[in-house]
């Protein structure tokens, strides 16, 4: 039924808009010349009355042939007359943006004198046809069992052999008996779970949409592949119809398709995701070209991510018809002249094209364009002047590009919502901050550039930033924090609206803060940044925005002290901060003293997360009742003084920190205090469940005491730390789900805990990673006093990753961890000569097939391995990773190396920088990791 309601929303939207079409543009130009107006009205009534007969016949179709067939033909009837009126308009309008576009010269006068595309008699000719064919379709109506304006919308529980053919489902017959009974009640509110489909049902699905009226025998050449196919949808019948819609029919019957896609409307490339990765398609240059020209009727036409397309063919111009482009991530350097032809595109999306450089001279003539996102384009350094010419611009996203400046022209974009970034300019012919005036509908995110280019203070308050009251979130932002007084200025008149949710005040360069900025007035600010303003020596007076929840300072380097003038005041009666959950300080240089308020409970009475980073000269007297803290991060704050001592208490830097105090902190993060020597006696938090050390090399591992008393914690991650530690009791903390031991350089063995309890804790155990310890010589999972402890890794790890570039490993018994026994185990990474080999090279009685749940397998610096296991990989293996094995990586190349048949099973095949994506012939991929992306947001944050 949800599909039903779906069409028959779409068809309803088809009427209507060619109802205002025809009332609209295609009226205005019949009056203009002179054509038969009445047909027109009664083309409207026809769809008018056709649109009555649409709600009652989605809903009849389904049990009515004739209605079904009716509306099918109805369907394909009116995205015909859709392309005939939208014909006419957009030739109409490209008459108009010629002549508007040029100035008066014989080339106008041409194009003004310049026949239509057809005669007007044509023209009528074909609407006449249209109406006819459309009153037929009417007349019918009235002969079929169908009301008008009739309609539930609202799904009723039908039998389920009467509402559709039971044989055309495939598999969950368990499923389909338990919603029978569902549905059999009244009123049920049961819920019935739908399992993956097994792979032969997946099959059986694509073979029925991929071979149609062929018979499976004529194609049994396809039948491996199909299956292949099936395994890897994952038990989704929606995947399985569309590969076998697609994918499989595109290997025999190409030119059908192609046929039958060229009444196509949308065509939208999704990259696949596969964990972290997301993997871009290849598409060939010819190929391209020929969809764009089989294609013409397109509305919508996205490549996202196709980034081997670096140039655009000409035909893309013959699209006249396109509304929605997409280019974002491909690797394109420039736009061809002909996408200017495109007069109904409404939205061109440009972003993350890192190679484009330019934009067309003549994008004015996109009169229709709505949106423009060429953000994160970096090597693009200016706009066409001919851009005031998109007077139905509504949203412009600039951000992360190299723009130096803005057009003048720019300032005709009154109806911009949306302007991601303002860049002032200080050239003559360059946008003002003035201009903002302009522009009195923007909403949403705004960002000022380059406010050092303010030559006329009085500009900004022109910009009248206070009356802007749909912005939400507002950053201003000079490009260096110089010393200047007329920042002071500027920065007091680009007052904001006290709606603004999110402010960010960057690289300010006087040395206080205007009166309004925390100010209690701006009740509604939830996020406020405040970065790099070095000449400032005091914090203006947050505590009294009762709704900020995210505050992060930095780069403040003349603030020493922090007391009463940040809390915004110092009366035991008044609560500071009443809604604050995030507070970050980084690289304040100078700080050394955080005074409290005397007489109060807390200055943070819902603070969850509180960092400290590079923080160098801070001492003492941090807050002390922190009720709701939960995540604690301290990185580079080496001098932090014991509140009791008043001098640097080298044996315990947590005393400072109160850590044991804190009886709600899960999440602990401690990075490069070298002045860290041990853990606190009373132990750490009861609640902490994740602990992170990292460079804290004189920070003594702990007793095995210490770490029993641990009762919560569930992760623990220790790099370039703890320099003392030199063997690891695995199983001595209760309930650890995740270890993650990192360069820990006199490390020589992991072991198994002598306590009895050591084989149920080890049960909890689900990620292990073992990394660059140089020294580590052997992994023992066998003790003699455990003697009901079996031997090998704990049977529930998930993720195994172990290597060691430098070392051998030379004891580790590889052959005793037991690999078989490790049903749950989905990611394994091996790195280092040896182990790699080992692993490589050992026997277990059915191969590797015993890992049926491993998805991801990553081969690191192993020189010499040429050759996988004999009995191959786990068909389970959906990705595979091989990196710094030169003599592996010639032996799996695709369809030529000897170990390629071992791997030609699986997906996603990760080779070096070489990346492939093996899942059909023509499509390559390149892979994108999370860290990729995070890099990319940081980018954006840096340039904006």
């Amino acid at each position: 039924m949800a599909a039903a309601i779906v069409g028959e929303a779409l068809l309803s939207a088809v009427v209507e808009a060619l109802v205002g079409k025809i009332s609209t543009e295609i009226s205005e130009f019949y009056q203009s010349k002179k054509l038969d107006e009445s047909l027109l009205e009664k083309l409207k009534l026809t769809l008018l009355s056709l649109h009555a007969f649409l709600d009652d016949a989605e809903e009849k179709q389904i049990k009515i042939a004739s209605v079904k067939a009716w509306l099918d033909e109805l369907i394909q009837a009116l995205f015909d007359a859709d392309d005939l009126i939208d014909d006419i308009a957009t030739e109409a309008l490209r008459r108009q943006v010629e002549a508007r576009y040029h100035p008066v010269s014989s080339k106008v006068r041409k194009v003004l004198s310049s026949p239509f595309k057809w005669p007007y008699r044509e023209i009528n000719s074909k609407m006449q046809k249209l109406f006819e064919r459309l009153e037929h379709f009417a007349q019918r109506a009235h002969n079929l069992p169908l009301e008008k304006g009739v309609s539930s919308n609202v799904w009723r529980a039908t039998p389920t052999n009467s509402a559709f053919d039971d044989s055309a489902i495939c598999g969950r017959d368990d499923e389909r008996k338990n919603l029978r009974e569902v549905v059999s009640v009244v009123n049920a509110t049961q819920t019935c779970p739908l399992k993956p489909l097994v792979i032969e049902d997946c099959w059986t699905l694509i073979s029925k949409h991929a071979f149609a009226t062929h018979k499976c025998t004529e194609q049994s050449n396809l039948e491996e592949t199909g299956r292949k196919i099936a395994e890897r949808c994952g038990g989704l019948p929606l995947a399985a119809v569309a590969l076998g819609g697609k994918s499989m029919s595109n290997h025999f019957d190409e030119l059908d398709s192609l046929h039958g896609l060229k009444g196509l409307r949308t065509l939208t490339a999704l990259p696949l995701e596969f964990g972290y990765m997301i993997f871009r398609h290849y598409l060939e240059n010819e190929v391209l070209h020929e969809l764009l020209v089989a294609l013409k009727q397109l509305r919508v036409l996205s490549l996202s991510s196709y980034n081997n397309i670096t140039v655009l063919p000409n035909s893309i111009g013959d699209l006249k018809h396109l509304r929605h482009l997409d280019l974002s991530f491909t690797g394109i350097k420039m736009l061809p002249p002909a996408i200017c032809k495109l007069y109904n595109l409404q939205t061109l999306l440009l972003s993350y094209c890192r190679g484009l450089t330019e934009l067309p001279e003549e994008m004015g003539k996109l009169v229709n364009l709505r949106r423009l996102a060429i953000d994160n384009c970096m090597n693009l350094k200016e706009l066409p002047k001919g851009m005031g010419k998109l007077v139905n611009l509504r949203r412009l996203d600039i951000d992360g590009t190299n723009l130096q400046e803005m057009p003048l022209e720019i300032a005709k974009l009154e109806n911009l919502q949306s302007l991601s970034r303002f860049i002032v300019s200080k050239q003559q012919n360059g946008l003002k901050l003035a201009e903002l005036r302009k522009f009195p509908l923007l909403q949403g995110e705004l960002c000022i550039s380059k406010l050092e280019n303010v030559i006329d203070p009085s500009d900004a308050c022109q910009a009248n930033l206070k009356e802007k009251k749909q912005i939400k979130e507002l950053l201003l932002k000079w490009s260096h924090s110089t010393l200047e007084e007329s920042h002071q200025v500027v920065l007091e008149h680009l007052q904001p609206s006290t709606n603004l949710k999110k402010l960010t005040v960057k690289c300010y360069g006087g040395t206080s803060f205007p009166n309004w900025l925390g100010d209690s007035s701006f009740g509604n600010i939830v996020c406020l940044r405040i970065e790099d303003c070095r000449h400032c020596s005091s914090l203006p007076p947050l505590g009294r925005l009762q709704s900020l929840k995210e505050l992060f300072i930095s780069g403040m380097k003349s603030v020493k002290s922090i007391g009463s003038e940040f809390y915004g005041g110092n009366s035991p009666s008044f609560q500071p901060f009443p809604s604050l959950e995030t507070l970050t300080f980084k690289s304040m240089e100078e700080w050394e003293e955080w005074n409290m308020i005397d007489g109060i409970t807390t200055e943070f009475p819902r603070l969850s997360h509180l960092s400290l980073r590079s923080c160098p000269k801070l001492k003492g007297n941090l807050p002390s009742n922190l009720p709701c803290l939960v995540r604690l991060d301290v990185e580079d704050c080496c001098v932090l003084e014991s509140e009791f001592s008043g001098e640097v208490d080298n044996r315990n830097i947590m005393r400072a920190l109160n850590v044991f105090n804190f009886n709600s902190l899960q999440q602990l993060s401690l990075f490069n205090i070298p002045s860290l020597t041990a853990f606190p006696s009373n132990g750490l938090p009861k609640a902490l469940k994740t602990l992170s050390i990292e460079y804290c090399k004189k920070l003594e591992f702990p007793s095995h005491e210490f770490l029993q008393s641990c009762k919560a914690l569930e992760g623990l991650r220790i790099m370039s730390s703890c320099c003392s530690l030199t063997s690891f009791p695995l199983g001595s903390l209760p309930v650890l789900k995740r270890l993650i031991l990192w360069k820990c350089k006199h490390l020589k063995s992991i072991s198994i805990s002598e306590e009895a309890a050591a084989s149920q804790s080890l049960m909890f155990l689900e990620d292990l990673q073992v990394y660059g310890c140089p020294e580590l010589e052997s992994i023992s999972l066998l003790d003699s006093s455990t003697p009901n402890l079996k031997e090998g890794l704990p049977i529930n790890l998930r993720t195994l990753g172990v290597g060691n570039e430098e070392g051998v490993y030379c004891n580790t018994a590889i052959t005793k961890w037991g690999l078989d026994r490790l049903t749950s185990l989905s990611e394994l990474s091996i790195k280092g000569e040896y182990l790699v080999k080992k692993l490589m090279e050992i026997q277990l009685p059915f191969g590797f097939s015993h890992l049926t749940s491993l998805k991801t397998l990553e081969l690191v610096a192993c020189d010499k391995l040429k050759s996988l296991p004999k009995e191959g990989l786990p068909s389970s293996i959906s990705s595979l990773e091989i990196r710094r094995c030169p003599m592996l990586k010639a032996s799996c190349e695709r369809k030529k190396g000897k170990e390629w048949p071992k791997i030609a099973h699986i997906p996603f095949i990760i080779s070096d920088i070489d990346f492939n994506f093996k899942f059909h012939e023509d499509e390559k991929a390149m892979v994108e990791t999370n860290h990729q992306k995070e890099a990319m947001k940081k980018e954006r944050e840096a340039q904006r």
